[in-house]
């Protein structure tokens, strides 16, 4: 026969372990989709609310990187320029990295500070010789020569 006491010990245990899950497996549908759609205000706000409750989980770098992409479409770049740094700087095993330091990049870009986006995008080429996002780069390396009218470079 189960006590009222060990009863009690089993909810808490069950409700901490779905505590403990939930913080580990964040739902980034909702934030991904208002993304996609073009709807960043509504990607933010999803993404700061998954953000306010979970700061311990395998998807933060996901996470941050959404929000930072729909920071800067929203033309908040100084928010995203923190973000993409919180990536770079303090989520070490990010599988963002690379993407976090082309964002960077753009985020100077848009801000029309072509040198220091040249800087971040030659930067991430000489990190990561082998980067996927090569060809990302090399064209945004050819625009930043046609904005600043070096036309060997672009």
């Amino acid at each position: 026969m189960v006590t009222l006491c060990q009863r009690v010990s089993l909810c808490l245990c069950v409700l901490v372990t779905l505590g403990v899950n939930s913080i580990y497996a964040l739902d980034l549908d909702k934030a991904k989709v208002y993304f996609l759609k073009g709807d960043y205000k509504s990607a933010i706000t999803e993404g700061e609310k998954l953000l306010a409750v979970s700061r311990e989980s395998d998807e933060l770098d996901e996470l941050y990187y959404i929000l930072a992409l729909s920071y800067l479409k929203d033309g908040n770049y100084l928010r995203a320029w923190d973000i993409f740094e919180i990536i770079l700087n303090e989520l070490k095993d990010s599988k963002f990295k690379e993407e976090a330091m082309l964002g960077l990049g753009d985020v100077y870009f848009l801000k029309g500070d072509f040198a220091k986006a040249r800087q971040h995008y030659v930067k991430l080429l000489s990190d990561s010789p082998d980067t996927k996002l090569k060809a990302q780069v090399y064209y945004r390396l050819a625009q930043v020569g046609f904005k600043t009218g070096d036309n060997q470079a672009a």
